[in-house]
Formats: C-alpha cells, sequence, structure tokens
C-alpha cells in the first residue's frame, strides 16, 4: 500500500499533564465499522519530552515495541501511525461495546424508514440533500470546478467528533472534516469495484495538496500539530454521498479540539483565488 508521510520537526515543547492509564472512550462521529486505508497524510512534531512537577508530556509517550496481533487493549498512536502507513486502516477498530450501540444505532434509524445519511444530514449536520445534488451536479459539475472551490467557503464545511468512539487511548481525538462539496480525491472512474491498490494509486496529488494546506491552516494555529488524517477509499465508504475527512489529533489536552468543536469562528479555509 502506498501511504504519503510528512515528518515534521518542531523546537518548541507543550505543557505537559498527569493522565490515568485506564481505558477511556471519547465521544466522536464516524461512519462505519471499519476505516480502510485510502490515503493518508501525518505530521509527527518532536517536542521536547521533559519532565515539570513530575508531570507527563501530554502527548502520547511513543513506544518503539508494541504488539501488532490486534489485543483488547487500546490502540495506542504509534500503532494508528503504523496502520495508516501500511494500509491496515481496518484494524483501527470499536470495542464490541461500542459497536453494538453504533450496530443498534443504525437499526433504529432505519427501522424509521429513514438511511444513516438522511439522519446525519438532518441532524448532525443540518444540510439540505436536493442542495447538496444541486451543488455537485450542476453549480460544481466537473471534478475541476469542485477542486477550485475546496475548502473556500465555511458555509460548505463542518467539524463534527465521533459519537461512536474507536478503541483509542485516551490522548487520541477523532474528529470528522464533512464538505457540501464532493472532494474528488480519486479518479472518476475509481468505484466500489475498484482494487483498493488502484484506488491508491490514482489519488489526485492536487486535491491532496489542498487538504495539507488546509488542515495546516485549521490545526496549528490551536496548537494541535500532531496529527493523521485520511479519507477512505470507494470501496469501502459507507457514506458515499456526503465526502468527509477523518484527521486523528494526538494530545491530551481536549481544551483546543473542544474550542475547534464548538466556535465556528475558528473554522480556517483557503484563500481564494
Amino acid at each position: 500500500m502506498i501511504a504519503s508521510t510528512i515528518i515534521k520537526r518542531q523546537a518548541s515543547s507543550f505543557a505537559s499533564h498527569s493522565v490515568k492509564t485506564n481505558k477511556a472512550y471519547l465521544s466522536y462521529l464516524t461512519m462505519g465499522f471499519t476505516i480502510p486505508f485510502l490515503v493518508s497524510y501525518y505530521s509527527t512534531y518532536s517536542g521536547a519530552q521533559d519532565e515539570l512537577k513530575g508531570r507527563s508530556n501530554p502527548r502520547c509517550k511513543s513506544s518503539s515495541n508494541f504488539d501488532m496481533t490486534g489485543s483488547s487493549d487500546s490502540i495506542t498512536w504509534d500503532q494508528i501511525k503504523h496502520y495508516i502507513e501500511s494500509g491496515e486502516l481496518y484494524k483501527l477498530v470499536r470495542t464490541p461495546e461500542v459497536t453494538a450501540k453504533y450496530r443498534q444505532h443504525k437499526f433504529d434509524v432505519e427501522s424509521q424508514g429513514s438511511t444513516l445519511v438522511s439522519y446525519i444530514l438532518q441532524h448532525r449536520l443540518r444540510w439540505d440533500a436536493d442542495q447538496l445534488q444541486q451543488l455537485n451536479s450542476v453549480t460544481l459539475a466537473s471534478d475541476s470546478q469542485k477542486i477550485a472551490a475546496l475548502f473556500k467557503d465555511k458555509s460548505s464545511l463542518k467539524i463534527l467528533p465521533n459519537d461512536f468512539p474507536y478503541n483509542f487511548e485516551p490522548c487520541v481525538s477523532h474528529i470528522l472534516v464533512w464538505s457540501k462539496i464532493y472532494i474528488p480525491l480519486y479518479k472518476s472512474n475509481i468505484d466500489a469495484t475498484t482494487d483498493d491498490a488502484v484506488a491508491i494509486d490514482s489519488v489526485n496529488p492536487k486535491v491532496k495538496r489542498l487538504i495539507e494546506s488546509f488542515l495546516d491552516g485549521l490545526l496549528k494555529p490551536l496548537g494541535l500539530t500532531n496529527y493523521v488524517w485520511f479519507i477512505n477509499y470507494p470501496r469501502l465508504q459507507s457514506i458515499k454521498s456526503v465526502s468527509h475527512i477523518h484527521v486523528l489529533i494526538n494530545s491530551y489536552d481536549k481544551n483546543p479540539i473542544q474550542r475547534l468543536l464548538t466556535d465556528e469562528s475558528l473554522l480556517i479555509t483557503l484563500p481564494a483565488q
């Protein structure tokens, strides 16, 4: 599998926090039982790992020796990066308990004659399905038109947490960046029948750069510099009609993330050209 990796270094260190090592579940929104690899990006900053008053660094500690056999323990940051680089995103899973809750939610929605897509649009995103159809099929009919408009308008974007958390260690937060405009990361001939390796090779480098620039401008001002991102390839997208980027952030300090989720003024778009 092909992964795109950029490693950055940052001289400054972060203030540290004490944390308990017991399992903790974060409350974020995602769709699908697994998140297969499509394309990935991650930036790792090597802030100083100093000890202040006996406290540990606020980011997950690295471990050069981790078990890849799928134990019941929380998935570590090192494992997350490994799975993204190797294309093994199917290993980013929920616990059986959270999976059961997700399935029950899906059953409840469908038993009322609706779908997960309709539920998300109506109750989470509060976007009109007909308007999205008009936007992507008429107003911005071509991929080039979509690419030119991506991440330029706040009203076309929304950031949400994961309501059905994966089994990550407490330092990892999972948010989704939803876009009204379809993100054409893959060639238009790539569909649900396409082999994964072919889909990965079809990545549009211009779209990839746009995503990287957008996320860097969004997260860096909040001090959120240690993160990974990916978009599922078509074969395993559970929500196909509304584009969204999965962003995993490594930080024990949840305040900047909470601010990002609640303060729309922090949603920084790319400059219009």
